[in-house]
């Protein structure tokens, strides 16, 4: 069983505009790439209490919540 921790994220304006995806690894969630994407088709995030894909656009206030595994792949 892998363990993780869940982060909360707020978008500010350095992360509006930007993919989902792009805005987590930005904000330095993870390290790689393939952790990221497992975080989506895991569906172990969400913005505003409801699952979003990478492709989702953030917005100024967005809270993320992620589900980010704590070992390294």
């Amino acid at each position: 069983m892998d363990e993780s921790k869940t982060l909360k994220l707020t978008v500010t304006e350095n992360l509006a505009d930007l993919r989902a995806d792009i805005g987590l690894t930005q904000a330095g969630v993870c390290h790689s790439r393939s952790q990221i994407k497992k975080i989506f088709t895991d569906k172990k995030s969400d913005v505003k209490g409801k699952y979003v894909k990478p492709s989702y656009i953030l917005q100024v206030g967005d809270e993320i919540l992620a589900e980010v595994p704590l070992s390294a792949e």
